[in-house]
């Protein structure tokens, strides 16, 4: 009887771990097809074709910007990002990474860290940024990605940024 369970033991081990194994293969996997999903999308995004850049979000998608008010539908964030560039705001550099990710269903979270530099109408300087974000990602019938929804905000705390200025 101790034998059996001892057997028992080990093949429960070994299956267990068989199966976590393969799930973090699959993980990194999808984090990577993530992660190059996201470099086509910022690619896009710094070159100027929208077109291609919210060929990637669902119809229905949200963004949720930092200092900004929630946007629902694909047209209406396109509408958004065409009215900022026409203000004269132009990113110079955004660089994201693709911290984790998790999958349930057709859905996947992904976490990141991004670096934005950007231009801005009236400033003599170029404003850099670093945050984090939180990307709902759903796959389509067709097997490809599209973003459902997005939020980002700063690590850089701008009344403390201000304080520190006037010093």
């Amino acid at each position: 009887m101790k034998a059996l369970l001892i057997i028992l033991s080990i093949s429960t081990s070994f299956l267990l771990s068989t199966i976590l194994c393969h799930s973090q293969d699959n993980s990194q996997q999808l984090k990577n097809k993530i992660q190059q999903i996201g470099n086509t999308t910022v690619q896009a995004y710094l070159a100027g074709d929208l077109d291609l850049l919210y060929s990637y979000y669902t119809d229905d998608a949200i963004q949720m910007p930092i200092y900004d008010t929630m946007l629902k539908g694909k047209q209406a964030i396109k509408q958004r990002e065409v009215e900022s560039r026409k203000a004269g705001a132009k990113v110079d550099t955004l660089y994201h990474c693709t911290l984790e990710v998790w999958s349930y269903g057709d859905l996947v979270w992904e976490i990141g860290a991004y670096s934005v530099t950007l231009s801005l109408l009236g400033m003599p300087n170029p404003v850099t940024d670093i945050g984090k974000y939180l990307t709902i990602w759903q796959k389509q019938g067709d097997g490809t990605f599209k973003i459902k929804l997005e939020i980002w905000n700063t690590d850089i705390n701008p009344l403390l940024q201000s304080k520190q200025n006037q010093k």
